[in-house]
């Protein structure tokens, strides 16, 4: 039996992608491409959120949380409003997950862990102690 390159379409794996090339005419190949399986992020409920806990640190770049989760779902990220109290304005911003030691993705449950997200000016030149923040939303799935 003679070996035929084309009777089988190549897999190719990505860590977030996987295609299917598949073989249209002798002259081209066309991707077929679909999602890979991974899990999306679901927002938490408030019973969760609740169980969510930490301290932000700000500084002229960043501002740092180092965060307790206490739920059963692994955190790709969190949306914290910051309040000036000087001035009455408050923002929202998203913070990300930062790995540690062990390189994952997401803040494992039960689990203590860093997000980060970039300063702007609505913190620059205001005093930690004017500053205060408030935990509204996150994002994660079962492992």
């Amino acid at each position: 039996m003679r070996f035929n390159p084309f009777s089988n379409p190549s897999r190719i794996r990505l860590p977030h992608l996987a295609c299917v090339l598949l073989l249209t005419s002798l002259t081209g190949l066309t991707p077929g491409c679909k999602q890979s399986d991974e899990p999306k992020p679901v927002e938490l409920t408030d019973p969760k959120l609740a169980r969510i806990e930490g301290r932000i640190s700000f500084d002229s770049d960043y501002m740092t949380a180092r965060v307790y989760n206490g739920t059963n779902r692994m955190l790709t990220d969190i949306d914290v409003i910051i309040r000036n109290s000087t001035n009455s304005e408050s923002r929202r911003f998203r913070m990300v997950f930062i790995p540690g030691e062990i390189d994952d993705k997401t803040l494992r449950p039960y689990s203590t862990g860093t997000f980060r997200a970039a300063s702007d000016s609505f913190i620059f030149n205001v005093p930690d102690k004017y500053l205060s923040w408030e935990l509204i939303s996150a994002r994660g799935y079962l492992e």
